[in-house]
């Protein structure tokens, strides 16, 4: 869709394409309705207040006495029915606000965009320039515009000297592209926008991502730029997996062992049976490890503690020093468990 660039004197200087995405989308009335409800909802503050009843400060003591009067039965002032009493069924303080995701809201702007496109009050300027606040001028540009109807003046930033212009105008309000809204596009008749304007409208409602401002955003020839190639990225992967696998032996390298050294004795006193007393007269015998224990039958055990300690059962030390030695710790425990029970023969 074309429209005309007019300049401030009304002259038309030029063409321009407005988005289709934008301008020519289609039109939803129960979201452009949701999206109004919405804002209006959401600037009500939501602050009122009245006082029941029970909020009323006044006393406590009955009316009257409550037969012989002739009068009906009441025991309080406060009573909703007094004057000075309290209200019933008063307002209190609530928040009206509501919630609408961010592609709906902008959806809702495509279609009111779209409409005043159609019918024909999109008013594109080249440029808005001002060099003090006036009245009078913002009048008559608009008068030169938009006639005798109400005009919405989008401008593309700050601009002060517009802004203060048109804000005596009941029928005009000059705000910020960015701050384009279902509220103010509905409620003027026609809108007034720059060409800078128009970009900035562009940017923000041609994605449905966050918009970020023209200056914090790089440009084409910077994005081509720093973009990596297939190559570079295979390269970054390569030396991260160099990197990671460093990393694997450093940290392995680091790691305490597990392994005894080989003077280092094993503790006898896990094989069940075998106290302090035992694993000294072992010891005594040159019987230091599992291993030693496993290889050594159960008539060597006896003849090793004979005359020393109180024999005990040793017919299933060397199944468990077995087991021990090989590092089978679950299979000892069980075997244990087993012992104590009383469950193994």
């Amino acid at each position: 869709m074309q429209v005309s660039v007019m300049n401030m004197a009304g002259d038309v200087v030029e063409k321009v394409e407005l988005p289709t995405s934008i301008f020519a989308a289609k039109v939803n009335n129960g979201l452009m309705h949701q999206a109004l409800v919405r804002q209006l909802a959401n600037a009500r503050v939501g602050t009122h207040k009245t006082k029941g009843r029970s909020e009323i400060a006044r006393t406590t003591a009955k009316m009257y006495r409550q037969k012989g009067t002739g009068n009906a039965r009441h025991g309080s002032r406060r009573a909703p029915i007094f004057v000075g009493g309290g209200v019933a069924h008063g307002t209190t303080p609530r928040d009206y606000s509501k919630k609408m995701p961010r592609k709906m809201r902008r959806a809702a702007l495509r279609s009111a965009l779209t409409v005043k496109a159609s019918n024909g009050d999109i008013i594109v300027l080249d440029k808005i320039e001002m060099d003090a606040p006036k009245t009078k001028e913002i009048a008559a540009l608009v008068n030169r515009l938009a006639g005798n109807n109400s005009a919405l003046i989008v401008v593309p930033g700050e601009n002060l000297n517009v802004e203060r212009s048109a804000h005596n105008l009941v029928s005009v309000k000059a705000i910020r592209a960015a701050y384009v809204n279902i509220r103010d596009l509905l409620g003027h008749d026609k809108v007034v926008m720059t060409l800078d304007s128009l970009n900035v409208i562009s940017g923000i409602l041609a994605t449905d991502k966050i918009y970020m401002p023209e200056e914090d955003v790089a440009s084409e020839e910077e994005v081509m730029d720093a973009k990596a190639t297939e190559e570079d990225v295979a390269e970054v992967v390569e030396a991260l997996k160099e990197a990671e696998a460093a990393v694997a032996e450093v940290e392995e390298a680091a790691e305490p062992t597990e392994e005894k050294a080989p003077d280092e004795p094993d503790d006898l006193k896990k094989i069940e049976g075998i106290g302090p007393k035992i694993a000294s007269v072992l010891g005594e015998a040159g019987i230091t490890t599992f291993a030693q224990l496993a290889t050594m039958s159960v008539d060597e055990i006896k003849a090793t503690l004979e005359g020393k300690v109180r024999i005990a059962i040793v017919e299933t030390w060397a199944e468990q020093a077995t087991l021990a030695a090989d590092g089978k710790w679950d299979e000892l425990e069980t075997l244990q468990d087993e012992l104590q029970g009383g469950r193994r023969a």
